[in-house]
This record gives structure tokens, sequence and C-alpha cells, in this order.
């Protein structure tokens, strides 16, 4: 029987092996498909005469510390096992390229490789924490899907060194030299020290981010592994800032700073190497230095950098009732100027934040953080548009571009796509043009610049609807009308024109906003929300709308955090300044433990969207949900001095107030909030937490009667009954609810351990209901086995 036979054999029949991909000395790498779960995985089997020195247990037990790691720029290890004595493990399938042949294709733009080496450091940063080392940090083991890099084979070494150590009775120099790629050695590696710790994975980075950002290894013309092993130890690399004088000298030494001989001397960390990418790349990106506040919210100046903000058309049409087509003119340019990634362009909510308000465009720069304004007009006549556009310096006021329009409504497309390639072009050629600008280098002339993706044509008529009912779904409020009206659009516009994708994601919104607001549940709602984004992507996989709802479905439905880890990357490749994809990053990170990466996200969605009112709102509640409640409540108080009695803010700050032990603050916040608009089930449900509080359960009883009642006749999601309950004491009835909910896959389910009132102290109860073990068994079935600190 050959290799591939007692593979298929060990494989059984869930899986089909389907051809070999290769490997080296160490291993044979082959593609097999998982008829079980409708996927292709990668089968990996370590050779013959590697496999004889290993003990097999203990390679296997070493795998699964590695298999534990689950980060979105990590490849995990799926199953492992062994074949006639052959070890092998199974990874998913990555569709992209490697490092190698991206570099072997000819040089990468700085900026794209100063990400793609941010993607590997937050990979290490995570497996460092851990307690999982690489040990083979190369180009072959980084892999790029949609400009996303993820690194493979983490743990492997680990796994061959202790299995194979014992066996050999602790030969550590043959080992020490036989593990590892030579030409990425640490020099502590290639002397077969025992002691090899994490920065070994620092040096390796440092040997990789070199080649890629000089276009040559530190130790360039070595033909041998012994001339590589030498070189480490007793050569020096010329500065990189030499190589490539265009490189941000802090990143330059940075990575010289990873090439010390002596380990002592390198980075603490590789979330120190993140750190300073993560610098750099603000920088190159958007030229604005930001300055976080005790608050967490963002200040700055404008940047000179290629930054823009598209101001909301003004409606010049006779009928005023048009000012949803001015508003969907407005927003498709700003979405197509989005797909440039050399600009940086404002969210949609933190632009029209000025619709209608006599603010001058110096102060709105300021406050979006960018260098330039589109400002326009619209005027509608029947079948026929003009469109007028100028872009405009914030600084002097000075006009950089303008042009008007006059077109049929059928070419609508081209006269967005002439506008949005108009102004990136004279972007990009403004940025390069100023004394302050980065080198050509980091505007690369290959980055796809606005315009340039082409659309469909469709049918004025139901673009028309289209706008219609998206200009609904962005006023929605809790009144559900809005949304069904803008149901009722879109199909309409999908009868004129079946294969328009857009409409297809509006109404997959639609029903995700149908559940959010309590009308449908969430089975029901997210069943149409998927099948329309099914349909969307069949249509057109380049939305960026449709990734990030499909992320937001795998979440609050699905319950499957590395699905919508993959799509909400991809809805960051196609709109890096995607607001709500920034925040799902940050609540997904939440959801896995990852606490130290939410920051990072939601100061990120701030900086897209700084004005929008439902940006701050997300920040407040992850404030909230992550436990620091002083600063949520700061946050709220800063939203309700700029923007009035907003319900939301009164809610969250109540809630914060509520697990500070100011229950009778948040009492009082909490029923402000309600008089404001009709509460709805979860508020209600709060409300009974902080009555409960402060004495008053007349009141919490009938509430939670009111839900029970209410429940027979319209959906009531099962998890607002439950903290009612809880409200009461009852905890029995509130778990058998909490089942109820689970059963119903509430959306809710997946924010429970972070719900800090489930953990109020209530009068009378001395027992928590997170102590039950009904309470444990339900956060592992949903998957959330990280529970907050």
């Amino acid at each position: 029987m050959d290799l591939r036979e007692r593979i298929q054999s060990a494989l059984g029949i869930d899986y089909l092996l389907q051809r070999e991909l290769g490997g080296g000395g160490m291993s044979r790498v082959y593609l097999a498909r998982d008829d079980r779960l409708g996927r292709d995985v990668v089968v990996k089997v370590l050779s013959p005469e590697l496999a004889e020195s290993l003990s097999l247990d203990r390679f296997e037990r070493e795998l699964r510390i590695a298999a534990r790691l689950q980060h979105p720029n990590i490849v995990p290890v799926l199953v492992a096992g062994n074949s006639d004595g052959l070890p092998y493990y199974t990874m998913p399938f990555v569709r992209g390229e490697s490092l190698r042949a991206r570099l072997t294709a000819g040089s990468v733009p700085v900026r794209e490789t100063l990400r793609l080496l941010r993607d590997v450091a937050h990979a290490l940063a995570y497996a460092h924490a851990e307690g999982v080392i690489h040990r083979d940090i190369k180009p072959e083991n980084v892999l790029i899907a949609d400009g996303i890099a993820v690194v493979t084979d983490f743990g492997i070494g680990k796994a061959i060194d202790v299995a194979r150590s014992r066996q050999l009775g602790d030969t550590l120099t043959q080992i020490g030299v036989a593990l590892g790629t030579p030409a990425y050695m640490a020099p502590e590696q290639a002397a077969a020290d025992p002691d090899v710790d994490l920065r070994a994975d620092l040096y390796a980075w440092g040997v990789v981010a070199y080649e890629c950002l000089a276009g040559a290894h530190p130790f360039p013309g070595k033909r041998t592994n012994q001339a590589y092993i030498t070189a480490h130890l007793i050569e020096q690399a010329a500065p990189l800032s030499e190589r490539n004088p265009a490189l941000a000298p802090a990143v330059a030494t940075l990575i010289m700073q990873c090439l010390e001989k002596d380990r002592d001397r390198r980075p603490d960390s590789a979330r120190a190497i993140a750190e300073v990418l993560d610098a750099a790349l603000s920088t190159s990106d958007s030229g604005v230095q930001v300055r976080v506040s005790a608050g967490g919210r963002k200040t700055g100046d404008a940047p000179d950098g290629p930054s823009i903000a598209v101001l909301p058309f003004v409606n010049l049409s006779a009928d005023p009732e048009n000012e949803y087509f001015s508003d969907g003119i407005t927003e498709e340019i700003r979405n197509l100027l989005a797909q440039d990634r050399v600009l940086r362009v404002a969210a949609r909510s933190s632009s029209f934040a000025f619709k209608g308000k006599p603010t001058d465009s110096r102060t709105i720069a300021q406050q979006l953080q960018v260098g330039t304004l589109l400002e326009g007009s619209v005027r509608r006549a029947g079948n026929r548009v003009r469109i007028t556009a100028q872009l405009v310096n914030a600084a002097d006021g000075y006009q950089l571009w303008s042009n008007r329009f006059d077109q049929e409504l059928t070419d609508i497309f081209a006269v967005q796509d002439e506008i949005a390639s108009a102004i990136a072009t004279t972007l990009r050629s403004a940025l390069r043009e100023s004394p302050g600008a980065p080198a050509p280098v980091e505007v690369p002339d290959e980055s796809p610049a606005a315009g340039q993706r082409t659309r469909k044509p469709v049918n004025p008529e139901a673009y028309d609807e289209f706008l219609k009912g998206r200009y609904l779904n962005h006023r929605r409020s809790h009144s559900d009308n809005d949304i069904h009206n803008a149901i009722a659009h879109f199909q309409r516009a999908l009868k004129l024109d079946p294969a328009f994708a857009p409409a297809f994601a509006g109404l997959a919104e639609s029903y995700l906003w149908l559940c959010v607001f309590f009308v449908l549940p969430a089975t029901e709602a997210f069943a149409h929300t998927r099948r329309y984004l099914r349909d969307a992507l069949a249509l057109d996989p380049e939305l960026p709308d449709v990734h990030y709802l499909l992320g937001e479905l795998a979440l609050y439905h699905e319950w499957d955090f590395e699905e919508c880890e993959r799509h909400t990357r991809r809805a960051l490749a196609l709109d890096p300044n995607h607001p709500e994809a920034l925040m799902l990053v940050a609540r997904v990170s939440m959801l896995r433990g990852r606490v130290r990466e939410i920051d990072d996200a939601l100061e990120a969605s701030v900086r897209a969207d700084p004005v929008g009112l439902g940006t701050r709102w997300y920040y407040v509640v992850n404030l909230y949900c992550v436990g620091k409640f002083q600063r949520c409540i700061d946050e709220a108080d800063r939203m309700l001095s700029d923007a009035g009695e907003y319900n939301d803010a009164l809610r969250w700050r109540g809630k914060a107030r509520c697990a500070l032990g100011d229950v009778a603050g948040g009492l009082e916040d909490l029923e402000r909030a309600a008089g404001l608009t009709t509460p709805h089930p979860w508020h209600l449900a709060e409300l009974s937490i902080a009555l409960s509080a402060n004495g008053r359960t007349d009141e919490v009883r009938r509430i939670r009667d009111e839900l029970i009642e209410r429940a027979d006749r319209v959906w009531i999601p099962p998890s607002a009954i439950a903290l009612a309950q809880r409200a009461l004491g009852d905890h029995d009835a509130a778990l058998r609810w909490l089942e109820r909910a689970f059963q119903a896959r509430d959306f809710l389910c997946v924010v429970f351990p972070f719900e800090a009132m489930f953990n109020i102290p209530l009068p009378g109860q001395t027992r928590s209901i997170r102590e039950d073990p009904r309470w444990t068994d339900l956060v592992r079935r949903v998957g959330l086995l990280h529970e907050p600190a």
C-alpha cells in the first residue's frame, strides 16, 4: 500500500484525498475534501524518516495544544492522527497564495507589506500569550487570502521537538539544527540552545520583514544551510534604512532590533511589534496623529493626506420628496471612493450628521479628521438629472476640482463613476505634489482607484426604488413602519430588475433590523436575511455590506465566530473604513475572550466614524460589556451633551450606574429613556432589574406578567422574560426561559455572559444565577467559552 492509500485509509470515508500539493523534506501535503462539512482541507503527513524518531502519543498531545489556537491570522489545526505509524494533521484549505509566491511575483507595495507583517505579528502575539511558539516563521508559512495574512503550522515545531527529543534521549544539538528553516533561524536556534523561547519567532519575523522591504535576505548570497547558520551567528545585516531609504525610521529600527544576535536586545513581544506597525500605518494612511482622551474619544487636527468626507448633496429638485434621491447619490459616490485603498473616506453617518446644519467647512473637516470635502447638488426632472460637484481643500477653502453633469437617469452609474474617478485622481495627484507627502512608494500606482470596478447596468426605475428603500432603512426608528416600507421598495426594485444585487442586500438588512427591533423571531428574520444575502453574493461578491451582514448573521444567529471574522475581514478588505464592520470586529473579539484587541477595533471604528451617533453608541455598549462602567458613563455623558435626550445613551448609562451600585441613578436614567419612546421588551426587562434593586417588586411583577402575556400574541424574546424572572429572584424560571431563548436562537444569547444586569445584587437574593451549572452549560453550548473578567 503506497503512502496516499495509507493516508486515505486512516482518514476514513469522511475525507477524500484529491491531489498532492507538494511538501518538503519533513512532510507531504495533500488536498482533501471533507464531505461531511462540504469543505476543502489540507492534510500534512510527516515523512517516514522523521516519524521513526517521534513518540506519536506525545506528538498528538502537543498538537492538541496547538489546536486550541483560534485567531483570524492563524490557520488552525483541525484533526491530528497517525496512519500505520505516520503522523498527520489537517488544516483548513486557504484559497490564496503564500508570501513567498507574492514576493517571487515582484515587489510588494510598502503599505501592503506592513499590513501583512502586522497580521503576522498579531498571530504571534496571540499564540505567544497562549504559550505556543512557532519556531519556523518564513514566507512559505504565511498565506495571503483576500489581502489578509494568515500563519500556518503553528505548534508543529514544538510538537516535533517534544516528541523527538525524548525519543532520542535529549540529543538536542541534532534536534536544534533539524527543526526550523536555516535561512530564518534565530542564532540560539542555530546554536541548538535548549531554551529557545518566543524571541526566536521575533527574530524570524525580522528576517521575513527585512526580506520583504529590502527585496533581499539580510544575509544574501548564501547557498547552503550551514552558510545561513554561520551568518545568523556572526554576521551583521546591512542597516535596512540603507536598503530602503523611503521606509519610516521607526519601522526600519524595529526590524533591525528584531535581528539582534542577543535575544535580550530584541523587542519584548510581538504585540510591541504590532503597535509600531499600527502607528506607522496610521500615519501613512491618514497623516493624522490621533490622541485618545481618558474617555476614549479621539481628537486631532485635520490631516494633509488623502482623506475626504462626502457631504450630503443638496436636493434642488422641484419636489422635496426627492431628498431620498440626492441622499442616495451622495452615498453611492462615497461608497465608490471607499473602494480606493489610497483614500481614507469618512463614514456616511458622520458626513450626514452635518446635513442641514450651517457649519463651516474647516470645522467639519476637523471633526471628521479629513483634509478635503466633496460638496454638491442634485436636480432631477423626470428621467434627467443634473449633478454638480466640487472638491474643496478644507484648510483654505480652495477649490481643487469641480464639474457639472447633465445626463439621462439611465447613465447615472457612469456619472457616479466619473465623479469618483476624477476625485480619486485629483487627491492622488495632490498627495504626490504636496511638500510633506510620503515617498511615491507609499502611494502605489497599482492600488485600485475609485470607480474602476465595473457595475452592471440597472433598470432606472429599479434603482429609484432601491434608493427609496435604503433611505428608509437609514431613517429607521424603533417603529418598524420604515423598515416594512423599505422592504416593499426593495421588492419592487427586484421585480423590475431581478439581478440587482444591492436590492437583495437591502432586503437582508431590513430583516436584520426587524429582528433587532424584536418585531420578528430570530429564526424567521435571519432565514430571510440568509436567503437574500446568498442571492446578493451570487450576483455580486464584491459588495462590502453583504459580507458585513453575513458576519452579523454568523455571529448572532449561527454563533459561528470564525465565519463572522472571515466575512468581516472581507468587508474591510473591500471598504477599510466600514464602521459597522469595525464595530463587529470589536464585538467578536469580546465574545472570543480577546479583550486586548477590543480597544484597537473600537478606536478604528470611531476614527472612521467620529461623529455618527451609531458608532458612538456602540462604543458605549462595548465599554459596558467589557465591564468598563465608569468609562461607559463618561462617554454616554458626552453623547447626551452633544445629542440631547438620546434614549439609548440614557439606557446604557443607567445600566452602567446600576452595575456600579448607583441603582437609584440607574433607575432614573432607565425611566427617562422609557419616557422618550415606547420601550422594547429588553428595555422593560432592564427596568425590572433596576426596579427590583430599588425595592419596587410590585412593578417588577407587572412587567414580568405583561411580557409573558404579550408573548402569547407577539414575538417577545425569551431572554427578556428570563431577566424579569431573575429580577423576582426566581432563578429556576429564569433558566427555563433562557433555555427557551437558546432553542429559539434568540440573538441576545451571545451577550448573556457580558450582561451585568444578570449579576447586579438584588434585595433578598444571596445567590448569583451565574453560579448555577445550567448557566455555565448554556454559555458553553452557545460557544462562549470566555466569561468576562
